[in-house]
């Protein structure tokens, strides 16, 4: 079953105040590129998180 998205949501927050990811260490100088991917049928909530 997937993780509750409120959960997510807040995984996603702590990864992004992360220095480390926000300078894109441990990359081997790639571009970072990330994906936050969710359920279909969440599309409201996430919409309602983003505003």
């Amino acid at each position: 079953m997937m993780e509750d998205i409120n959960l997510r949501f807040e995984h996603l927050k702590e990864k992004m105040i992360d220095p480390k990811f926000q300078k894109n260490k441990g990359l081997s100088n790639e571009v970072g590129y990330w994906i936050f991917d969710y359920p279909a049928n969440q599309e409201l909530e996430v919409r309602k998180k983003n505003s």
